[in-house]
């Protein structure tokens, strides 16, 4: 079992942001064309941390963007949630998948049997402040229940 985390808005990522997840070594993708029951003016993207995709020189000459080496994955949440807070309200899991959940490619479905958290987004921000945070927040909401988060940025 590998860990992955969904996040869905009804904002679109524009594509440097994606450009920008690759190159802290996250791929972070949409995968619409893989979701049954996807609610229309939805998109959907699936997180694995720890990927290190193929990237151009010429991808990276054509973006000037403020990397270092290495990020810590609470690090690229910080700065990821700020770019889907960008795009107004947003859902959040993070889960254990075993080809049983969201690897059928029925979301809505195993959403409806999550357990669901109402959040502000500062309420949620405090999950990444520190490697201690987000290492209980996964403790607490991804090992023994599947929780989705509803992040409102109000």
């Amino acid at each position: 079992m590998s860990l992955f985390y969904h996040i869905v808005t009804k904002g679109k990522l524009p594509e440097r942001t994606l450009l920008h997840s690759r190159m802290m070594h996250f791929l972070l993708k949409e995968n619409a064309n893989y979701i049954y029951d996807a609610k229309p003016g939805y998109n959907y993207y699936d997180l694995t941390p720890g990927v290190i995709p193929s990237i151009s020189q010429s991808e990276i000459d054509n973006e000037v963007l403020p990397l270092r080496e290495y990020f810590r994955e609470h690090e690229y949440f910080i700065w990821l949630i700020k770019e889907f807070k960008k795009l107004g309200d947003f859902r959040f899991i993070a889960l254990w998948e075993d080809n049983s959940k969201c690897a059928t490619g029925y979301y809505e479905r195993f959403f409806k049997t999550c357990e669901k958290k109402y959040v502000t987004f500062d309420e949620f921000y405090t999950f990444f402040e520190s490697r201690k945070a987000f290492d209980e927040f996964l403790d607490t909401y991804s090992d023994s229940r599947d929780v989705l988060f509803i992040v409102s940025v109000k």
